[in-house]
C-alpha cells in the first residue's frame, strides 16, 4: 500500500482454523527497509545481469530516496554509475558512504580509486593519505592507484603512492620497484636527493 513499507508477515494455515491467519503490521515508509531494500536490490541485480544498468539505477535511486539513512545503498549506486562512466558520480556517493562509515578502510581505498578514474587526483591522494595504514593487510591496495596512474601517464602522482606502500610494507618489492620506474618518467620533477635506491 503506498505511503507504508512492505513487510515480510507470519501466517498460519491449517489447526483448528479453517481459514488462513494473517498478520499485518504497517509501518510509516521509510522507516522499516528489511524487506525493501532486499527485494529493490535483488530487482537491480537482475537488471545488472542484463546489462540493464540506468533501470538498476533508478531502483537503488529511489530506495535512496525513501531510505537515505541506509548507507549501503550508496555503495550498489556507486557501482551502476561506475559501470556507466560516471566516475565523479560515482565517487560522491561512496563519499557518502564513507562519510557515514569512516572506520571502512576497504571502501576508502576504493573512493580513493573511483577519483583516480574522475581524474580528480587531489581528491584521490587526499582519500589516500586519510587512511590508517595499520588497517591495510594487502599492498596492492596501495599499489594499485599508482598502477592506474602509471598507465595514464601521471609518473609524479604514481609515485605517491608507491611510496606509501613503501611505508607500510617495507618488505614489499614490486613497491620499490615500481616507485622506481615512476621516478624515473618524471623528467626531473622531483628532487633526485630525496628518491631512494630500488631495492
Amino acid at each position: 500500500k503506498d505511503g507504508f513499507d512492505p513487510r515480510m508477515i507470519p501466517f498460519q494455515v491449517g489447526g483448528k482454523i479453517k481459514e488462513p491467519v494473517i498478520e499485518l503490521k504497517m509501518t510509516k515508509e521509510g522507516t522499516d527497509p528489511s524487506f525493501a531494500v532486499p527485494y529493490g536490490n535483488d530487482q537491480a541485480k537482475a537488471l545488472l545481469d542484463q546489462n540493464k544498468i540506468a533501470e538498476a539505477r533508478a531502483i537503488y535511486t529511489k530506495l535512496l530516496a525513501t531510505y537515505p539513512t541506509y548507507a549501503r545503498l550508496h555503495l550498489a549506486l556507486s557501482q551502476c554509475l561506475d559501470m556507466e562512466g560516471k566516475f565523479a558520480e560515482s565517487a560522491a556517493e561512496l563519499q557518502l558512504y564513507v562519510t557515514a562509515n569512516p572506520a571502512d578502510m576497504r571502501i576508502r581505498t576504493f573512493l580513493g580509486t573511483e577519483y583516480i578514474k574522475a581524474q580528480k587526483y587531489a581528491e584521490a591522494w587526499q582519500a589516500y593519505s586519510a587512511l590508517d595504514l595499520a588497517q591495510i593487510t594487502d599492498p596492492l591496495d596501495l599499489n594499485e592507484p599508482g598502477f592506474m596512474l602509471l598507465r595514464s601517464s601521471k609518473s609524479d602522482e604514481a609515485y605517491k603512492y608507491f611510496n606509501l606502500t613503501v611505508t607500510r610494507f617495507p618488505q614489499e618489492a614490486a613497491a620499490y620497484y615500481y616507485r622506481g620506474v615512476a621516478s624515473r618518467h618524471m623528467a626531473g620533477t622531483v628532487d633526485k636527493t630525496k628518491t631512494e635506491e630500488i631495492r
